[in-house]
């Protein structure tokens, strides 16, 4: 796991990504699902950093680990929630 888990984890996370640009960008499938962020999920007064979304514009890998050690709640982008 230790030699492999890296390459894994972020392969998750980038078909995870895919998964929800392709969800959230997809004319048809955008008007009856959506993924949801953060800014969805959390209330405003537990992520004190700002942080919106994974795939916000402007959201980079600074702004992911500022969140992750600043906020109260974050969500794993490996999962998402789907409405």
């Amino acid at each position: 796991m230790e030699l492999e888990g890296y390459g894994l984890v972020a392969n998750a996370i980038e078909i995870a990504f895919a998964i929800r640009q392709a969800v959230n960008n997809n004319p048809l499938l955008s008007k009856y699902f959506r993924v949801l962020g953060a800014d969805a999920m959390v209330p405003a007064q537990y992520r004190q950093s700002g942080f919106t979304d994974y795939l916000s514009a402007g959201v980079n890998w600074a702004n992911t680990l500022k969140s992750l050690d600043e906020d109260e709640f974050c969500l794993d982008p490996t999962r998402m929630t789907l409405v």
